[in-house]
């Protein structure tokens, strides 16, 4: 519990200063919606005892690929660090979770948070 704690707080002190910036970049907005999407699949998976905690992984990095999937379509800009960074941000929520030993539904209200900042900012 202590190292969810300390992860926790590392993790809203970075998307705090992130958040302080008076536009956050676009490729912060990847990042954070990454981790975000995998905090909160993560939640929702182990509400109902689902078995695998990497859906949660597969979730964030789909997220990134459908995101820029839906640019080449003509919606936007594709751009491959686009992709890359919402697949740091999903890579960085799944192994918070591994490093600290606690389960996704210690993150959820986390997660809320970095998705809303993202969009916000």
């Amino acid at each position: 519990m202590k190292k969810a704690t300390l992860t926790m707080l590392m993790l809203i002190s970075i998307s705090t200063t992130i958040s302080a910036w008076d536009k956050m970049s676009d490729k912060g907005k990847h990042f954070f919606m990454g981790a975000g999407i995998t905090w909160i699949v993560g939640a929702l998976a182990e509400s109902v005892d689902f078995p695998l905690r990497e859906i949660a992984l597969g979730a964030g990095i789909s997220s990134g690929a459908a995101k820029e999937l839906w640019d080449m379509l003509g919606y936007g800009e594709p751009d491959i660090t686009d992709l890359l960074m919402t697949w740091a941000g999903s890579c960085t929520a799944y192994y918070a979770c591994i490093l600290s030993g606690s389960k996704y539904k210690n993150y959820t209200v986390l997660g809320s948070l970095t998705i809303l900042c993202a969009v916000y900012f």
